[in-house]
């Protein structure tokens, strides 16, 4: 195996040798911190700085202190999109045609980010960066998020040193972990069809297959408003 050679001096004794160490990345420049936000399902009509009605107050004032650009391609969804921006390429080449939930068998649509696409915080680590990450993944399929991996898809598989988050679509503040259950809309889901969640208890119930989600409310109260949302995404 070929090696670069030595810097230092190894000799007969210590006292004739000297040590090397390489240097650390990025040691001697200071370097910019960077800040990325995702805003899932976000578009420009959300936007104050961009003429939308809704307030935006703080956002507006970053964008007034900053460039705005107009050339960004959406992909409509959420992990396409967080597949597109921090690799720089288009969702299909990196694997992500559509939702992470699972791996379709085709190249485009793996449900993870190729290996061979660099991440943003990949990049950066060389170059002396350590990279933070909070929130929402959603870009690794549903069967590689569990305790036993793998885990190279995930966010310290990636780039990042340290994560705090979620690895699925969502969360919601709830003891039913309702979330977890609209994650699999993609599968056959439910109570009554051998669901990966059907051991949970909960004030409601799922069956049927993507595109004919019934939910049973046994509570009144059982769902608020976000999570009614949250249902009627899954059931389209």
């Amino acid at each position: 195996m070929a090696t670069d050679p030595f810097p230092g001096t190894i000799g007969n004794t210590v006292a004739d040798s000297g040590a090397w160490w390489p240097p650390r990345p990025g040691a001697a420049a200071k370097r910019p911190n960077l800040l990325v936000v995702l805003f899932d399902d976000v578009g420009f009509s959300d936007l104050g700085c961009y003429g939308s009605t809704i307030r935006t107050p703080a956002i507006d004032a970053l964008a007034a202190r900053g460039l705005r650009l107009t050339g960004f391609h959406t992909t409509a969804m959420c992990s396409t999109t967080r597949a597109a921006l921090p690799t720089g390429c288009n969702h299909h080449r990196v694997g992500m045609g559509c939702l992470a939930n699972f791996d379709s068998g085709f190249p485009g649509y793996r449900g993870k980010i190729a290996p061979e696409a660099a991440t943003l915080a990949e990049m950066l680590r060389p170059h002396g960066y350590v990279n933070y990450m909070l929130g929402k993944w959603h870009v690794t399929p549903l069967n590689e998020t569990g305790p036993t991996g793998p885990f190279d898809g995930w966010p310290l598989g990636r780039g990042y040193d340290r994560y705090y988050g979620f690895m699925d679509a969502g969360t919601l503040d709830s003891p039913h972990g309702f979330d977890t259950l609209i994650s699999w809309s993609g599968l056959d889901i439910g109570l009554d069809r051998g669901s990966p969640v059907s051991h949970l208890e909960a004030p409601f119930a799922f069956t049927g297959r993507l595109r004919q989600v019934t939910v049973t409310l046994d509570a009144p109260a059982g769902l608020d408003g976000e999570a009614l949302g949250q249902v009627e995404m899954a059931r389209q």
